[in-house]
């Protein structure tokens, strides 16, 4: 039984790290495009992301990169093209958030079996108890992959080299 147990922690850990990892290098991407709209001369990259973007939160940067997205390419072609992105971006950041700040719970009692999932618990106003599965786990990284794929195409539209 104790197998069982330090398996479901590991679980617990692995899918917190790797999720949190992922979120860290999409803030990045993310964070990237906002830069270069403004410039491509390495100390106002710099500048900026120090004085500006490191004081963002992940949504303030998800909202930054929409508004700017948008400016880009007009109503029309956000609205047909990268709508939906901005939907799954923030689905990824509820996520994210709930991996970051939500505690992990692997609860049952002693006459029960050890449950295949953990749960993430909400304290927030009242207790939140959202069992985490397998599924979830596979979903979020199917819709992170598209988001990175998105954004890398968005990313290629702009130069690629720093002056």
């Amino acid at each position: 039984m104790r197998t069982e147990l330090q398996t479901l922690i590991d679980r617990c850990i692995h899918y917190r790290g790797y999720i949190l990892n992922r979120c860290t290098i999409l803030e990045s991407d993310i964070e990237l495009y906002v830069l270069y709209h403004f410039s491509s001369t390495k100390n106002v990259l710099i500048d900026l992301h120090q004085t500006v973007l490191q004081k963002l939160t992940f949504d303030a940067k998800i909202s930054t990169f929409q508004e700017i997205l948008n400016r880009n390419v007009g109503d029309e072609i956000f609205e047909k093209k990268y709508s939906k992105l901005f939907i799954e971006l923030r689905y990824i950041k509820d996520v994210r958030n709930k991996m970051a700040h939500w505690p992990m719970f692997v609860g049952y009692k002693s006459n029960e079996k050890i449950p295949k999932e953990f749960s993430l618990i909400s304290y927030y106003n009242s207790m939140e108890n959202k069992p985490y599965t397998k599924g979830d786990f596979e979903l979020f990284n199917k819709r992170m992959d598209k988001c990175i794929e998105v954004i890398e195409e968005v990313t290629a539209l702009f130069g690629d080299g720093i002056s």
